[in-house]
């Protein structure tokens, strides 16, 4: 038999090949493979046809879908869009990884392409993160084509939160904050709930604004929301789960930082916290630590307890009846949905107040100012720091962050706004503070009135940068330059001749002047605090910058009436100019501590 052409089966794919042969065995003639076309029957070419394939015989289109996936020559999304915001510049880079032969690109936005974007980074300048727009990317070669999912620009990584201003929070960095629970706010309406004691929740409301709301449909797994827990904290509530409640949110796949505040019963055998499906182990199920993870971008990462640092595998008692204040920073992104079990058999015990996930890796310093934050608040010593509430007694809280009409928002529940005077529209209000934003007096015509009436015991304290360098004003009450007053002869906190002055007006006067010289153009933290002590006698100080300045007693009680003056005198001529920051007033002595705490919050 003459040999066959060796391009016969390549220009005619339509015979067929059956080769049999003897291996000297003994057995006979067999059959090499099935009958099939030649060249799907690649193991059937002859040796020297496979030598003689001229260049370019076999090409792309003649290959399987699957050879060519598996070559991995067709377009395909290895990776899909992720984006990050650069807050400094404000620009938010899209980046795709795609895997193919000669791939070609092109992002969309709401379908329709843009302009010049043929590369697998987009990059969106001066990004508008209240945008809704969708982008994809569309990568195609040769041999097909294919799209990635939808992003938008309020999904990137590092992306501004919540204003964080409610309560004493608004030191929070805001920045990648992604999940927000706090069991004093269920709703997330920005306003402490009352009323709900031994009321189940279906549905913990994110207060990030990320729409992350941890639910649970089953009335027999909803945790209970407690009130009176904390004897020191009885107007803070928590929420209680039993061993048999759990709760779980939309997926966060970028997971970075986490912040708890818990306590947990000791006696459970086994408990689940946080992470997807509940696979990170929280409790005494490990031989009592604190923290067990089979994930190494956890175990490799920074575990603080009350602000000291702790390893995963760290042991320690946890009072049930004393919380804690738990921060985690990952390594790399992890994914977690579910609070309160492992699986569906293994459940936590204990009670949790609040939770922040950021999905950025936050600095140690913005760790350590979390931590005050929630240390502050729920009375939780964290680091070197005794701990100190900063809530109780809060009467007024306007943190000057931003303005609502004409007026300035108090964040202590109370309901207690600034109502703003003079204010012209074209002048600059709003400026960078010492903790967020600040309000801007020009010392002409701005200063405002705050509905609320100074007791027998109070703090005020607030943060101020004076501009103003005028030296004597004048020694009458009228004449001084106002920073928060009642009417004419009862209580002001005042400046003049670049000192801060504290006067009370009764039957007999008090008029306290600081050491402390201001220091024009600087941020000053400025409180003032009278204790009633035995009957009517009070006791009056004066701190500056978190340390005592001033003290005296004196026998001086004067009513202020309903309304407090800021930046101005009821009839004086002499306006305030500067700018204020984090005025808080409370209805009791706060302690040296607790306004070094208060200081030390802007720092």
């Amino acid at each position: 038999m003459n040999p066959l052409p060796s391009d016969l089966f390549l220009a005619h794919e339509e015979l067929y090949l059956k080769v049999r042969f003897d291996p000297g065995d003994g057995q006979g003639l067999r059959l090499l493979g099935p009958d099939r076309r030649i060249t799907a029957t690649p193991y059937a070419l002859a040796a020297d046809l496979a030598r003689t394939l001229p260049p370019g015989a076999v090409t792309l289109d003649l290959l399987s879908p699957q050879v060519l996936s598996a070559l991995g020559v067709t377009p395909s999304v290895s990776t899909q869009p992720f984006a990050r915001y650069d807050p400094d510049s404000g620009t938010v880079l899209f980046e795709v990884v795609g895997r193919g032969h000669n791939l070609g690109y092109q992002w969309f936005r709401n379908g329709q392409p843009i302009s010049g974007a043929t590369g697998p980074i987009l990059e969106i300048a001066n990004a508008n993160l209240a945008d809704s727009a969708t982008y994809l990317v569309r990568l195609t070669n040769s041999l097909g084509e294919v799209s990635s999912q939808t992003v938008s620009l309020h999904q990137a990584v590092g992306a501004p939160g919540p204003n964080t201003s409610e309560g004493n929070s608004s030191q929070v960095p805001s920045n990648g904050l992604v999940l927000w629970l706090d069991a004093n706010d269920v709703d997330a309406d920005g306003v402490a709930d009352s009323g709900t004691d031994q009321t189940k929740v279906a549905d913990w409301a994110d207060k990030a604004g990320k729409d992350h709301n941890a639910t649970q449909g089953t009335p027999f797994r909803q945790p209970t929301i407690r009130s009176g827990q904390l004897p020191e904290h009885p107007a803070l509530s928590l929420l209680f789960f039993d061993g048999n409640q759990s709760l779980t949110f939309p997926k966060i796949e970028q997971t970075r930082t986490c912040f708890w505040v818990l306590t947990r019963n000791p006696e459970s055998l086994a408990e689940a916290q946080f992470w997807t499906n509940s696979q990170e182990e929280w409790g005494s199920n490990h031989n009592g630590k604190y923290f067990f993870t089979s994930k190494t971008f956890i175990s490799d990462g920074l575990g603080r307890k009350n602000g000291h640092q702790i390893g995963f595998s760290n042991t320690g008692a946890m009072n049930p009846a004393q919380l804690h204040v738990f921060s985690f920073r990952t390594t790399g992104f992890v994914e977690s949905d579910t609070i309160g079990r492992k699986n569906n058999q293994y459940y936590f015990t204990g009670n949790v107040g609040e939770i922040l996930v950021y999905d950025r890796a936050l600095s140690e310093s913005e760790i350590e100012t979390v931590e005050a934050y929630l240390g502050s608040k729920w009375g939780i010593a964290v680091g070197d720091q005794i701990g100190v509430d900063l809530t109780g007694g809060l009467m007024v809280h306007l943190p000057f962050d931003a303005p609502d009409g004409n007026q300035t928002a108090d964040v202590s529940g109370n309901n207690r706004p600034a109502i703003l005077v003079g204010f012209a529209s074209n002048q600059t209000t709003w400026v960078p503070g010492k903790i967020g934003n600040a309000i801007q007096f020009d010392g002409v015509n701005d200063w405002g009135t705050i509905p609320y009436s100074l007791g027998p015991d109070f703090t005020i304290a607030l943060w101020l940068k004076s501009t103003d360098a005028r030296g004597s004003t004048g020694a009458g009450w009228e004449d001084h330059v106002a920073i928060l007053t009642g009417p004419t002869g009862t209580y002001g906190l005042m400046h003049r001749n670049s000192k801060f002055k504290f006067w009370a007006l009764g039957s007999t006067s008090m008029v306290q002047e600081s050491n402390a010289q201001i220091n024009l153009g600087s941020w000053m933290h400025l409180a003032a605090r009278r204790d009633n002590g035995a009957g009517s006698h009070g006791s009056y100080s004066i701190f500056v910058n978190g340390s005592l300045d001033q003290g005296i007693g004196r026998n001086t009680q004067p009513s202020t009436g309903a309304t407090l003056n800021l930046g101005r005198t009821f009839g004086g001529i002499n306006y305030f100019q500067g700018s204020l920051d984090d005025l808080r007033i409370y209805d009791r002595v706060l302690s040296a501590v607790e306004v070094k705490a208060l200081h030390d919050l802007g720092q």
